[in-house]
């Protein structure tokens, strides 16, 4: 009885620190890149807006905050869709099951999102987590313009590659030497996107993927 009423009175608690907030966040959307924003789609709730923004345009969302809020301190999700192109940012703040941010604004520039009318910053690093899933040893990997700077064995199978950013962007390709040669193109990554500095990566026979499919 007495784990019923614990959870009775967190289930109390929760629903008046939510009742106690506003229901709405405002989101300023401002277009800081060369290209039409086409839509953007908020994750939780579920919201798309199809209102195309253009350039040095600014667009400002009012989205309902979810009930009950995220009790974890984290953000929330939304996407902004450009061609074919896909840019994440985060909005709505929470801690302690409380909204503590309720505007909030996000620039999108070629480059990428920022927080504040300042384009991000290249990064310095680029990061691969490369699962082997072959069952065989893997006996070196390597990089044309030895982009490497570092290899960490986190466990029997997982490896954690650190590259120079500028370096591995301009030929994102890994040579990974088993039983035989693989050349691993790592394709899917947008690196005039400069928020996403690392990629996950699974060795199969002969070939890499991004899922571990």
């Amino acid at each position: 009885m007495k784990l019923y009423k614990l959870i009775g009175v967190f289930i109390l608690l929760l629903l008046s620190s939510c009742k106690g907030q506003p229901s709405t966040a405002k989101i300023k959307i401002v277009n800081k890149s060369s290209t039409l924003i086409d839509s953007i789609k908020i994750q939780n709730p579920q919201i798309e807006i199809k209102d195309k923004i253009d350039l040095n345009q600014t667009k400002t969302i009012e989205a309902n905050i979810p009930v009950p809020y995220p009790s974890q301190e984290s953000p929330l999700l939304l996407h902004i869709y450009q061609e074919r192109r896909v840019f994440e940012a985060t909005w709505g703040f929470c801690d302690f099951g409380t909204c503590i941010s309720l505007q909030d604004s996000i620039f999108l520039f070629d480059k990428g999102i920022s927080y504040k009318n300042v384009p991000p910053p290249m990064p310095k690093d680029f990061f691969v987590y490369l699962t082997n899933k072959t069952g065989k040893q893997i006996d070196s990997i390597y990089s044309e313009y030895n982009a490497i700077s570092n290899i960490e064995t986190i466990s029997k199978d997982l490896r954690k590659i650190t590259l120079d950013y500028k370096l591995f962007s301009n030929d994102p390709v890994l040579i990974i030497q088993t039983d035989k040669k693989i050349n691993a193109r790592i394709d899917w990554v947008d690196f005039a996107d400069w928020n996403n500095n690392q990629t996950f990566i699974f060795l199969k026979e002969n070939r890499i993927s991004a899922v571990d499919k």
